[in-house]
């Protein structure tokens, strides 16, 4: 089963304890549910089309709940609502992934067991990642970059870059 969030809508000055924010869930590329939070500390409201779809997904939600480390304890998130939650913080992690990358090297530490989208460390570049990729002598110092950071056990997190170009000798 895929759940995916659409049509989001973060409201970031309305966000006090927790994000404020109206979204619509699709199960496997169909609508199933309006979903909200007001940020004020309170549950994320998932409003369902039908019952049987609501069922369904509890159902899914109970076999597959949301795992998380918290002081070292283990624990398994069984609601809908907290799996929208999951997908609202995978979405906003992407989107500053996309941010940050531009000017850049945004890295992950693969020592850590966070989620892939998690970014550990940051390292500024004096130009935009697309003018870095532009001409041969810069690409070079990218290649070794990125050559030391996976030696020191972490992933370059940067979508941005083309490492078929990168990797080529033109």
């Amino acid at each position: 089963m895929k759940l995916e969030l659409k049509k989001i809508k973060v409201f970031e000055r309305s966000s006090e304890e927790t994000t404020c924010f109206h979204a619509v869930l699709y199960v496997d590329g169909k609508l199933a549910a309006a979903c909200s939070n007001n940020g004020k500390g309170g549950m994320t409201d998932v409003s369902f089309h039908n019952s049987a779809i609501k069922n369904e997904i509890e159902k899914y939600c109970i076999q597959n709940p949301v795992v998380n480390v918290f002081n070292g304890k283990t624990i398994a998130f069984h609601g809908v609502d907290v799996r929208v939650d999951e997908l609202l913080i995978e979405y906003q992690m992407k989107k500053t992934l996309q941010k940050r990358q531009k000017t850049a090297f945004v890295l992950h530490d693969n020592k850590k067991q966070d989620s892939p989208y998690v970014i550990h460390s940051l390292l500024e570049m004096n130009f935009p990642m697309y003018i870095m990729m532009e001409n041969k002598k810069n690409r070079s110092v990218l290649r070794q970059q990125i050559k030391l950071f996976r030696e020191k056990g972490y992933t370059v997190m940067n979508t941005n870059i083309d490492y078929k170009r990168l990797d080529s000798n033109d």
